[in-house]
């Protein structure tokens, strides 16, 4: 698997980027960074949050963003004054990005809702592409 991760840890104010494969491994690599980037810097519960709404976004854009076998997915994360920001970006720039009915049946539709719950605030930017970011209060407390 061809993955660019920086080997340092991710300091206050710092951003750190990977480009993802390009297929099914590409959610699975996202947490992995997420993982390495964020574990021992943030609560528990916090990583495991981020971690899952990545997951989400990536297979949002694995789905719905049209790529190319030349494509790229990008994830960066962000840690400064106790938030966490966490985005993705692919080279589409088609459709909308918002919530949709959950399909109970066939399934998804529940990724966008959850990004809504758990995160703080999050958002859409179609420059150059796009770009999907959360933030969430990375000092929560833990129980």
């Amino acid at each position: 698997m061809d993955i660019e991760i920086p080997i340092s840890r991710l300091s206050e104010a710092e951003r750190l980027e990977a480009s993802l494969p390009i297929g099914p491994a590409a959610p699975a690599t996202a947490r992995a960074a997420l993982t390495r980037w964020l574990g021992g810097r943030v609560p528990r519960e916090v990583l495991e949050d981020a971690r899952l709404l990545a997951s989400e976004l990536v297979s949002n854009s694995l789905g719905h963003a049209e790529l190319s076998p030349g494509s790229t997915l990008g994830i960066a994360v962000q840690l400064r004054r106790g938030d966490l920001r966490v985005e993705v970006r692919d080279p589409g720039s088609a459709g909308s990005v918002a919530p949709r009915p959950p399909d109970h049946v066939n399934g998804g539709g529940f990724g966008l809702h959850l990004v809504e719950l758990l995160s703080t605030r999050w958002g859409v930017s179609r420059a150059g592409g796009t770009r999907v970011w959360f933030e969430m209060d990375a000092v929560a407390a833990t129980d």
